[in-house]
């Protein structure tokens, strides 16, 4: 008789637990602290920031620090995992992102136009590149204008600035070796007084 009621007991037991744990948010039922975390996404807008339709927020230069790590995994982690990209030194003026540095860990480095690309992908969807100028051995230059940076900042300030670099120094290029990019909001004309 006592070895028939185990079986029952445990079945009891179990079903109880499934039932509590369930109001916890396991088997599919939200519950308290285990919900979603922060504001969900809209899969319209889940893209490469400059791909995104213009009814997104921007989640590149220009976008707030919230949609930007939305965007984008490894923000300011300096781990190094091959093949990924660490997105660093964010810098934001009233809660918009005013610039940061890309760093690249592809083995093989990637040359200066995936860079390029990479960095395209980082603009508001109506950017129109202005400037392209490499410096020999120091950097490579490009400039972009954007009338969503300018309603976002103000009328002078709707340049991006990117500048590629090379190696371990910011003052090293070589366009089969990209390894960083910085991405700053600029006034546009800014690259003739830009320094690798």
């Amino acid at each position: 008789m006592r070895l028939q009621r185990i079986p029952a007991l445990r079945i009891t037991m179990l079903c109880a637990s499934a039932t509590l744990l369930s109001g916890c948010g396991l088997f599919g039922v939200a519950g308290p602290g285990l919900g979603p975390i922060g504001k969900q996404i809209n899969p319209k807008c889940a893209g490469i920031p400059n791909q995104n339709p213009a009814s997104c927020p921007l989640a590149g230069i220009g976008g707030t620090e919230e949609a930007f790590e939305n965007a984008h995994p490894y923000v300011g982690s300096t781990v190094v995992i091959p093949g990924a990209t660490n997105y660093l030194d964010l810098h934001a003026t009233n809660g918009l992102l005013s610039s940061f540095t890309e760093e690249y860990h592809a083995s093989p480095q990637i040359m200066a136009g995936e860079a390029r690309e990479e960095t395209h992908g980082e603009m508001p969807y109506d950017a129109k590149k202005l400037f392209e100028k490499t410096v020999p051995g120091q950097c490579a230059i490009v400039e972009y204008k954007s009338a969503a940076l300018a309603k976002l900042f103000d009328p002078e300030h709707d340049g991006v600035l990117i500048v590629l670099h090379s190696g371990g120094t910011d003052n090293t290029y070589t366009s089969k070796s990209v390894s960083s990019a910085t991405i700053s909001i600029v006034t546009p004309g800014t690259r003739s007084n830009t320094s690798c």
